[in-house]
């Protein structure tokens, strides 16, 4: 799952959820096709996307 490398975003994803994920670089979340998504943490991250600009004004 790639996000825009500008952001802190997978910095913020990687502090919160080290060993849950696997990251490219401040690029993307990983995974393979045998892996077991972890639902809750995965959407954790989504949200934080989706909200990220209004979170930065704060």
């Amino acid at each position: 799952m790639h996000f825009i490398c500008t952001t802190n975003l997978i910095e913020t994803f990687r502090a919160k959820y080290p060993t849950t994920f696997d990251y490219d670089g401040n690029r993307s979340i990983l995974f393979t096709i045998d892996d077991e998504i972890p639902a809750p943490e995965l959407c954790d991250c989504i949200s934080m996307a989706l909200t990220y600009h209004r979170r930065k004004k704060e």
